[in-house]
């Protein structure tokens, strides 16, 4: 089943969600798509938070809310990497082994026909 698109970080009809809330969030969908191997939403996602990062103000003024929220998205986000590091892997092992038995495929192709 196709995992949904990541959607814009939802607001409250008085105020913006916090910088804190908002990484929470990111890093629970970042975590979600990494799992499920939805590589298309972790680029999606991926990019919305490489927009935030310069918008955010400098470490040491942050609360500690917010240094944990960052602790937590810096986790997920290195699993993320890993999985799709591992993927990648997979995928190329996969290739190889197809080339590799290409010659034997196009002369049994050959010798059928």
């Amino acid at each position: 089943m196709p995992m949904p698109m990541p959607s814009a970080l939802p607001r409250s009809a008085d105020r913006p969600i916090d910088r804190a809330t908002q990484l929470r969030d990111i890093a629970r969908r970042l975590s979600s798509a990494a799992r499920a191997g939805h590589w298309e939403a972790l680029r999606h996602i991926d990019r919305e938070l490489s927009n935030l990062l310069p918008h955010l103000e400098r470490a040491d003024g942050w609360s500690e809310e917010m240094r944990q929220a960052m602790g937590l998205l810096q986790r997920v986000h290195h699993d993320a990497f890993t999985r799709c590091a591992d993927a990648a892997e997979r995928l190329s092992q996969r290739l190889s082994e197809m080339q590799r038995c290409r010659d034997g495929w196009m002369a049994y192709a050959q010798h059928s026909e």
